[in-house]
């Protein structure tokens, strides 16, 4: 159960990061400068693409106090979860 909440909580996180810097929220102005300024690779996993983000914003893992080598596992699950989430939204 701890593992689905903190999947729940860590994915929410992205989202709400990745809604805060688009265009007219609150980081709106700091994506639009790092857009501009900084490569595509570095932009995505920090706040742009949600999939991507899994593998920075992956931090609930460490709350699960599984090893390290679990940590790939844990982000490709949130960056399914993320992309099933992101699919229901286009619809």
């Amino acid at each position: 159960m701890k593992e689905l909440l903190t999947l729940i909580a860590n994915s929410l996180l992205i989202w709400g990061v990745y809604y805060a810097f688009l265009p007219g929220m609150i980081f709106g102005s700091i994506g639009d400068w790092m857009e501009a300024n900084l490569p595509n690779w570095l932009n995505k996993p920090v706040f742009s693409c949600t999939l991507c983000m899994s593998s920075v914003w992956g931090v609930g893992y460490w709350t699960l106090e599984y090893e390290w080598y679990y940590y790939p596992v844990y982000v490709v699950i949130l960056c399914g979860l993320n992309g099933w989430i992101k699919s229901q939204v286009e619809k």
